[in-house]
């Protein structure tokens, strides 16, 4: 990557229209407000004779001046850079003039452009991002697909995570059924021991494992990849825990909704009226309430270790699509690079047996 404070000036300046004196104060204004830069050179004969800035045309409406009358009556002086001057030099001229552009001129006084502070910043190349990314945490490290590549670990690791988080749900159930006979014996703490006790242990756990760091560097390395920044730990870790699409915001939905339609029975005996209401109140809070879920409970600050595995899915992610962007997955592939299939077997693979062992010793656990 060259270094833009050894690059000549004219390499790289914004090339801009310029104005002719001729032109309206109407043109001027359009030309500054839809092109780079807050100025628009004035050449005469083709040779630069100073600017229009948005605070001369500030002036021009303030004084009432006719807006048809030519440029001239709004030209001001502006500092200038010679073309062969070095981005070096520019970032001089432009620290000692106190302004935020300059205007480029060529050997025989020509406008060739403007050029600011931002064009001494070297220019990275480009590089294909997917256009939709998920992921998921794991125990091992993390995860990115956008349903056509993956990037990180592998599927096996996903069917592992599957049987953890069962793993998880089966104890915040059996602890559930140990604590649910010392529970007042009221409608609403059964209602709370059946529907909420589970839950609320499960996150609990989330929290407390270190998967929730790992979940934490999964959002942080998406949100990286969708502003384009570099795959770098320091980067990593300024970027969002919470991530709009994460599917905790699903399951804070389908809880607030259920939580709402059943547990209002009682006093709302309209079953349609209920649903409405569930609907409504789902569709207005279940994002920052999922934010919220996220930041306090599914996620926590990523150690170094895991903010590295998020970046090396993220790379890996990137590779393998700049191989392979133009592959159109078939729908059953796309299922299985999303990882729902393999949660699912994880999961049905501790939890079904427990089911069945419970079924069988007329245990209740409620499972």
């Amino acid at each position: 990557m060259n270094d833009p404070l050894i690059q000549p000036a004219g390499l790289l300046a914004r090339p801009i229209e310029p104005l002719h004196p001729e032109d309206s104060l109407h043109r001027a204004a359009f030309i500054i407000r839809t092109t780079v830069g807050h100025v628009a050179p004035v050449t005469a004969g083709g040779r630069y004779i100073g600017v229009v800035s948005e605070s001369s045309l500030e002036q021009i409406l303030a004084e009432g001046i006719d807006l048809t009358n030519p440029v001239v009556d709004a030209v001001v002086s502006h500092p200038t850079i010679a073309a062969s001057a070095t981005g070096a030099e520019v970032l001089r001229v432009l620290q000692s003039s106190n302004v935020d552009q300059l205007v480029v001129v060529s050997q025989d006084q020509q406008a060739i452009g403007l050029i600011s502070a931002s064009d001494l910043f070297p220019r990275k190349i480009p590089r294909p991002v997917p256009a939709m990314i998920g992921g998921m945490a794991t125990p091992f490290g993390v995860y990115l697909t956008n349903g056509s590549v993956s990037g990180g670990v592998s599927r096996w690791a996903l069917i592992a995570t599957g049987a953890v988080m069962g793993a998880m749900f089966v104890l915040a159930n059996v602890i559930t059924s140990l604590v649910y006979p010392f529970l007042p014996k009221t409608d609403l703490m059964s209602s709370f021991g059946n529907n909420v006790l589970p839950y609320l242990l499960f996150l609990l756990q989330m929290r407390l494992f270190p998967i929730s760091g790992t979940h934490a560097a999964e959002h942080q390395t998406v949100h990286a990849l969708e502003r384009n920044e570099e795959l770098e730990p320091d980067v990593i870790k300024r970027m969002p825990r919470v991530h709009p699409r994460c599917g905790t915001n699903i399951a804070v939905g389908f809880s607030l909704f259920s939580g709402v339609f059943l547990g209002t029975h009682e006093w709302i005996p309209d079953e349609s009226f209920r649903f409405l209401l569930a609907l409504i109140v789902t569709a207005f809070t279940f994002r920052p309430l999922g934010g919220l879920v996220q930041w306090a409970i599914t996620t926590k600050p990523a150690t170094d270790k895991q903010i590295q595995s998020g970046i090396k899915a993220g790379k890996e992610l990137l590779d393998n699509y700049a191989k392979n962007r133009r592959v159109l997955p078939s729908p059953f592939e796309r299922i299985l690079n999303m990882g729902i299939l393999q949660l699912f077997v994880g999961s049905a693979s501790v939890i079904l047996p427990v089911q069945l062992i419970s079924d069988w010793l007329q245990l209740s656990i409620g499972l």
